[in-house]
């Protein structure tokens, strides 16, 4: 079924720590869902005209190759967020939706990310993903490519991120794929040119889409085979103070000090509230126990800063970052990480202010997440 391309085997870029049994079950039993988790990378794309992502390539050959099994897609990958936004979303976007097989993708958006934050988040995200009770379902990491992993790739070596996600993966034996270091190897061997890869330097292209799916059509062939039921017994944490516990905020636990109203969202799959205002200096106040928060916040051309104080400290301002791309995305969510508080209870202060030449003057969140 998987067509080896060229004779550059996919199967040398597979870290096999643990059988794919339920994807096995899944196929055999003629129903299987697939859970996606990660950036821009592998979000769908629903307009027909556009070129699509590794993971409907991937689906498409489920189904192509199983035709017997009943394929569904439950993709939750949001572009331009890291792993910090799966942590507070895979309870709605993924635990419950009854996936066979769950992919994990976060090599390039969590780039920016400071290490530390970077290994607790996503610790805390793989212990979720495997603490879930009703758990039947395999997890697979994936590592896709931008070109700040060049000289690794040339050197042989793992880019820090990925390393950093491999030390985890080893702790939890779970499988990983190296779908970027694939289509690296395909470059190198003349298979397939940079432009066809990469149109844009970092988003797959038709062929590159192709060749991402490829690695992973191998590794799930292997599962057909040799997949078999293995106990598993959660290990102790890697690093103690992952942030597996961490969670969203109530939005009724969140005081609204002027002309405020929170809205249903249908337009954005991955939010289903969202606070408004359009008043410049209206305030919401919330107390929380833990030593960080994630702000959600949507952002566009339109869009207000806020300035945010935490137990009567200093006043903190938030006006960026604010990409140029931003301004023509009426979806994107940002990622606000206040990280480092003692342990204990805090009180929170949020202000909307005008940003220079700005627009307009809309703020909006859409969650509040707590780190423990």
């Amino acid at each position: 079924m998987y067509m080896k391309r060229y004779f550059v085997d996919a199967e040398q870029f597979i870290c096999h720590r643990r059988q794919l049994y339920y994807t096995r079950r899944a196929l055999e039993c003629g129903k299987m869902t697939v859970g996606i988790l990660g950036g821009s990378i592998s979000e769908p794309i629903d307009t027909p005209w556009k070129e699509k992502r590794w993971p409907d390539k991937l689906t498409n050959w489920l189904v192509s190759s199983f035709p017997e099994v009943t394929v569904n897609v439950e993709n939750a990958a949001k572009g331009a967020t890291g792993s910090e936004s799966a942590l507070f979303r895979v309870e709605q976007d993924i635990l419950s939706r009854n996936c066979d097989i769950v992919f994990v993708e976060y090599a390039v958006n969590d780039k920016d990310m400071p290490s530390k934050e970077r290994k607790l988040c996503r610790e805390g995200l793989i212990r979720k993903l495997l603490g879930y009770e009703k758990r039947e379902f395999d997890v697979v990491v994936v590592y896709t490519y931008y070109g700040g992993m060049l000289q690794d790739m040339l050197n042989g070596t793992l880019y820090e991120g990925v390393a950093e996600f491999e030390e985890i993966c080893k702790h939890y034996s779970i499988t990983s794929v190296n779908m970027g270091a694939y289509a690296f190897a395909q470059l190198q061997a003349g298979n397939v040119r940079y432009e066809e890869w990469l149109p844009d330097k970092v988003h797959a292209g038709d062929v590159g889409s192709r060749l991402y799916a490829e690695s992973v059509m191998c590794l799930i062939e292997d599962a057909c085979e040799t997949a078999e039921k293995m106990d598993y017994e959660m290990p102790e944490p890697l690093f103690i103070e992952h942030w597996g516990k961490a969670h969203k905020l109530n939005h009724d636990m969140i005081r609204r000090m002027g002309p405020w109203k929170c809205v249903r969202c249908y337009r954005i799959p991955t939010v289903e509230r969202i606070l408004q205002t359009t008043a410049i200096g209206a305030a919401l106040e919330f107390e929380f126990e833990g030593t960080g928060l994630v702000l959600f916040v949507r952002i566009n051309g339109y869009a207000a800063g806020y300035r945010i104080q935490v137990d009567d400290g200093q006043w903190n301002e938030v006006i960026g970052p604010r990409p140029e791309w931003c301004y023509q995305t009426p979806d994107w969510i940002r990622s606000d990480m206040l990280y480092g508080f003692s342990r204990g209870q805090h009180h929170v202060r949020l202000e909307t202010i005008m940003i220079p030449d700005a627009a307009g003057s809309h703020f909006e969140l859409c969650d509040i997440g707590i780190i423990p």
